[in-house]
This record gives C-alpha cells, structure tokens and sequence, in this order.
C-alpha cells in the first residue's frame, strides 16, 4: 500500500464506514476494479440463489489495499496477485478458502495454480480468477508502414535504431516504474525479478537513454490511444490490446490493432478472488466464488474481458479466436516467455521509486 495520500486515507474510511452499516443475509459485498465482472453474470447469481451483490469498485492495488489493511468489511475482494496479493497473504488479512464450499475449485488447471504457491501454499488464500501479462499492442499499419515488418522484440521501445523509426507516430509506456524496468531488464536478458540494486539501475540506464524517443507514460487511456492512432505502438496490458482490436474491427474491419509477446519475455499479471478476515457474509462468499468457477460463467468472463482464465472445462465454452491466440491462452512456444512477477524488498522497492522519480524529473 505504497504512496498513500490524505485523500485516499479518507475515502477508504468512508467506504469502510459505508459498507459495514448492513449485515443483511442475503447480501455480498463485492469489491472490484470496475467492469472487471460483467453485469450479466452479477445478475445471474443474483437471479440463482436470490444473493443481492453490492459492488465496489476501486482504481488502483493502493486503494484495494489500503482497504484491507484498514476497514474492508467487502466479502470478496478481487486482488492483483503481484503485489497486492502477496502483501495480504503475508500480513494475514485474509480468510482460508473452504474448498469443501467452492467444489468447482476442482477444474482449475493445476499449471496455473501451482504457479500462486509461491507466495499461497496450495492456494489456501486465494482463488485464481483471470490472467494475462504485459505486452506490446502494436497499430499493425503504422509499424509495418515504419519498419516494413514487426519484430517480435522490446527492441521497439529500447532500440533507437528501432524506435526512432516509430516516434513520429508516437511510443506510449505504461506509468508505472516496476513494468516498465522489469520491461528493460528483460531486454537486458536480466532477471526481471531480481532483488540487486544495480539491476535496476542499469535498466533505468536503459530507459532514459531512449526518454526522449518515448511520448509519453500513462496508463489510463491504452485502448483509445491504440484505436485513436494515438500511438503506434504501446506497452500494454494483453486483456486492453485484444478489446481495443475487437472493437477496431468492429468499427471498421481495415483498422488492424493486435497485442504482442515480445521473444524476451513478458510478465504475468493475474488476479485472484479472496476472502477478507473481517467479511460478513463468508458463507456467501464461497457461494459466489464457487458460482463464478462454474465453466460456462468462466467462458463468459474470458470472451467479455479477453483474458485467459484457469478452468479447464471453460475452453468448450470459449470464442474459438480467443482460445487459438497464443498471446492470450499461451502454448508451447509461448508459455516459457511469461514470467512469474515477485514481491520486491521494502529497501529495492524504494530504490525503483527512486529511480522512477529520477526519470520522469528529467523528462
């Protein structure tokens, strides 16, 4: 929960204060980054088990967080499992899942679950519920018209023999310090998860020699920048470069967006489905867990969301295109190149802020 201010301590308080007036029964407070489950499965399990589902929804892992730490009284949270996860687990704000209760837990693909005990021992904390990683979404046009091909590299952001060709039609990277770095590290062909200080220095050595080839850094606006041509190309979350090409597509079929794995490597992002220690309603909870596993549910979720989910039984439900895109459900060539993220000390977590800060004073 790193950079808190005063205005994000007082609205965690006063959702804190706001949630825990109601301890009806049949009521589960779901907390969510938004959007992140569609309104027509919320509305099937209200239909089901006659559960109303309060929703909120929160803007960032600081915020979800800092809730848990001081006044989450939500009966399921959805985490980001690097960091925010991790931390929970660690702290022990969380509630063991009962498996005897989320019998649909038995579906899930081992490969992936197996892939949270690091930091889970046998997934005891949380549930997986979508995964993705961070990657190149690539206006297919403007690069190829640029460099005649598309190479499969970080190359494009970190060689100026690439990415001068592309600054005209404009570089976005993500705003935040730890993708980007982990980004230039596995360029490097370093650890993207290595705990040495001069790791990452040498990687923030490497961003700011290309600074000035690079637009800008944001965060918020990654699908229209791709579909606005914005930008030609940006480091990108793999869920919003397939929604942004869907909807290219569908706005017009010659505009070409698509999401790329770059052959250094990406990292993994995923998210998991937890319990809070102080919930309310954990009998719900686990209904609503295990509701949200059931296969054709799961499908539903992948095909809105474009994300990789881990219930095996859900791929006869999937988009064909979605589940043969090795970008997004990885195969055999694909999966060695997603890495596993980590939780940083507190000290090198400093030491990247720091580097950050440096960076964007000098841009």
């Amino acid at each position: 929960m790193w950079g808190m201010n005063l205005k994000t301590f007082f609205a965690v308080l006063l959702l804190g204060s706001l949630t825990g007036c109601s301890f009806k029964k049949n009521v589960l407070y779901l907390y969510n980054w938004a959007d992140y489950i569609p309104q027509e499965i919320l509305e099937r399990f209200e239909k089901e088990t006659g559960i109303t589902v309060v929703c909120d929804a929160y803007e960032s892992e600081e915020v979800a967080e800092t809730n848990l730490y001081m006044s989450s009284n939500h009966d399921v949270v959805i985490l980001t499992v690097w960091p925010s996860f991790a931390r929970a687990v660690k702290s022990k704000l969380l509630s063991p899942i009962d498996y005897s209760l989320v019998p649909n837990a038995k579906g899930l693909d081992k490969k992936w679950t197996e892939k949270l005990e690091d930091i889970d021992p046998e997934n005891r904390y949380g549930v997986i519920y979508l995964f993705g990683s961070v990657g190149l979404g690539v206006n297919v046009k403007a690069v190829k018209e640029s460099l005649g091909s598309i190479p499969r590299t970080w190359g494009l952001i970190f060689d100026p023999l690439y990415a001068k060709k592309l600054t005209e039609q404009r570089i976005y990277c993500l705003d935040t310090a730890k993708d980007v770095f982990q980004a230039a590290l596995l360029y490097m062909g370093k650890d993207p998860c290595s705990q040495n200080f001069s790791d990452w220095t040498q990687a923030y050595e490497l961003v700011r020699k290309v600074r000035p080839l690079i637009a800008r850094f944001e965060n918020g606006s990654q699908e229209a920048n791709l579909l606005d041509e914005q930008a030609c190309l940006i480091q990108a979350h793999s869920d919003v470069a397939m929604t942004a090409k869907e909807r290219g597509q569908q706005m017009n079929p010659k505009k070409n967006v698509n999401f790329v794995i770059p052959k250094e490597g990406v990292m993994m992002t995923g998210d998991v489905m937890t319990i809070p220690l102080r919930a309310q309603h954990k009998q719900n909870a686990h209904i609503f867990i295990n509701f949200i596993l059931r296969p054709e549910n799961m499908a539903f979720i992948s095909n809105r969301l474009k994300s990789a989910n881990a219930v095996k039984a859900s791929l006869t439900f999937l988009d064909p295109e979605l589940l043969q895109d090795p970008n997004i459900f990885p195969n055999e060539q694909t999966m060695p190149l997603m890495k596993q993220d980590f939780l940083p000390s507190l000290p090198l977590l400093r030491h990247i802020y720091e580097l950050w800060l440096k960076l964007k004073q000098e841009g």
